[in-house]
């Protein structure tokens, strides 16, 4: 089997984000169907939520295993074997993340905030059922299905097309804002990028994953118990005393740290699995149609993004 081509990334990233975009329109019909007919808001039931989140999840993981099915190629960035420590150090470098990046993404909140944005209020977890589902998806299904697309076959497209540095961070663009959510972009990009630089150095996805689930499931911590709030206050009281010196200083600390992880990676590494020799072949849109997939798919999720940024600042 050979390896993906640059087209086969982009190719599988913009099928992923169509269905996620279908995936919302069923939704929202639906939940408009059932609303009319018995005035029940489906869209704030949790467990309905839980149950698209987890369809999306499934599609992702799909897409990809179906292109490969028919293409006869795999990514060159896949579920590859790891050493033990692997997936440890991506857990170190969600950390890093978390306290390298939180005051960036803290400081564009507050922008939005004060510019009139009403962001939304993300997935329930008020009750033992919704925490379950809520760990399920987000720090099971979700890390892992979408670490398949972006770092996966996304970044294994844009390797072969790219420099390792600027793959990195047009995947980490793409995860952005693939969540549509205004508040989160900063900090989705920052360990987006992360996820990349980890997966290119190891050769293999798992690190990324380990780093995707390490951060959701700090996330489901902090929004389940008081850790939350002590660190989001703590966190603006420095960005409120320093705040241009804090943000430089934490982020330009975690990039260094998270640098050095993917260092350790590379030296650590297994050797690749072999592949068929490669055998590129131009797109139907020519030599550059890899990159017009790519852009197509980042402009269907920019203008997703800002359908919910403008809805945010209507109210």
């Amino acid at each position: 089997m050979q390896r993906f081509a640059d087209t086969d990334g982009s190719a599988v990233y913009l099928k992923a984000i169509i269905f996620l975009l279908a995936a919302n329109i069923v939704a929202g019909i639906v939940a408009a169907s059932v609303k009319e007919a018995s005035g029940y808001d489906l869209l704030a039931d949790s467990m309905f939520n839980y149950a698209v989140m987890t369809v999306f999840q499934a599609l992702n993981g799909a897409t990809v295993y179906y292109h490969i099915f028919k293409s006869r190629r795999r990514p060159g960035i896949f579920f590859s074997r790891v050493r033990p420590e692997t997936p440890f150090i991506g857990i170190a470098a969600a950390l890093l993340c978390l306290f390298g990046f939180y005051g960036t993404a803290f400081a564009f909140q507050r922008l939005l905030d004060v510019t009139g944005y009403v962001g939304q209020t993300g997935i329930s977890l008020d009750s033992a059922g919704d925490i379950v589902f809520g760990v399920l998806v987000t720090v099971v299904f979700a890390p892992l299905c979408e670490e398949l697309v972006y770092r996966g076959a996304l970044l294994s497209g844009l390797r072969r097309r790219f420099s390792a540095p600027a793959a990195v961070l047009l995947s980490g663009l793409a995860f952005s804002f693939m969540h549509m959510s205004p508040q989160q972009t900063v900090y989705q990009f920052f360990l987006g990028c992360s996820c990349a630089a980890l997966a290119l150095s190891a050769r293999s996805v798992w690190p990324a994953v380990a780093a995707h689930a390490a951060s959701n499931l700090t996330a489901v911590v902090m929004d389940v118990t008081p850790l939350g709030g002590a660190f989001e206050e703590f966190v603006g009281g420095l960005c409120a005393g320093a705040a241009t010196l804090f943000t430089i200083l934490s982020a330009a600390a975690a990039a260094a740290a998270i640098t050095g992880l993917t260092v350790v990676l590379k030296k650590r590494a297994l050797p690749a699995e072999r592949c068929e020799p490669q055998e590129e072949k131009e797109g139907a849109l020519g030599k550059h149609t890899a990159v017009i997939l790519y852009l197509f798919a980042l402009g269907i999720t920019l203008a997703m993004w800002t359908a919910t940024l403008v809805q945010g600042y209507n109210g």
